[in-house]
């Protein structure tokens, strides 16, 4: 019985080294960085990824973290941030949406993943994310967002409620994607629409009015994705100019 319990003893420590090393807190102090972080599988699990996302994204986490503590992020909000992290661009983990997205794009051994990096999405995932800077690797993410997060350390004192995707797009650090209208643009126009309308009456207006604001890439799409089938059944309906 004494036998059974000192191996007990030692395969838990191993197992709370094995947590530390993973850069795992076990204070249940968790950041809410960490919290709202998300990630695809990708390596070695995926075929198709490209660089690690699930087994790297608590590594990162913890490393921006630190620098969340160098910088005294001590206000409620400040480390309220959504991050996601995919191993490839078909963005299994929804990071198109994220206020910071780290999309895979290649694997160097020296360099590990390397990412192209988005910011600028919306917590709630109504707005896209813009392509801030690709082909980084790690010393370089966190080398870009070090003077990123202290200008939100600082705009976070007179704007306690906007969020971190709101900052980047408001300080100009990003332009809002434009691949279709925001939420508050469509608000403006039709009041009372907070979402996108499910009718399907209500979804063709929708179409139009992002066809009409995004004409060119709009048509690049259809013609890219659609066959000639498919375009002309959008011109007929939509009154669109394929």
């Amino acid at each position: 019985m004494e036998g059974s319990e000192s191996d007990v003893r030692v395969v838990f420590e191993r197992i709370l080294v094995n947590l530390s090393e993973s850069h795992v807190k076990l204070n249940n102090r968790y950041s809410p960085i960490m919290m709202n972080a998300m990630a695809c599988v990708a390596f070695p699990t995926c075929g198709l990824a490209m660089a690690p996302a699930e087994t790297y994204v608590p590594t990162l986490l913890s490393k921006l973290d630190t620098i969340m503590d160098e910088l005294d992020f001590d206000r409620q909000g400040d480390r309220d941030i959504v991050l996601r992290m995919s191993g490839c661009p078909n963005g299994c983990s929804r990071p198109y949406v994220a206020e910071i997205a780290l999309v895979g794009r290649s694997f160097s051994e020296t360099r590990g993943g390397i990412y192209d990096l988005f910011l600028g999405g919306l917590p709630s995932g109504e707005r896209l994310a813009t392509r801030y800077r690709t082909g980084l690797d790690e010393t370089e993410i966190l080398k870009t967002m070090r003077p990123i997060l202290k200008s939100w350390k600082s705009f976070r004192r007179d704007n306690p409620k906007t969020c971190f995707g709101d900052f980047v797009v408001d300080t100009k650090i990003v332009d809002p994607c434009m691949a279709g209208p925001t939420y508050e643009r469509i608000n403006q126009r039709r009041p009372g629409i907070t979402f996108w309308p499910r009718k399907d009456k209500e979804v063709r207006k929708y179409l139009k009015l992002m066809y009409d604001e995004n004409r060119d890439g709009i048509r690049d799409v259809v013609r890219g994705n659609y066959s000639d089938s498919i375009a002309k059944e959008y011109e007929r309906e939509l009154s669109l100019e394929f």
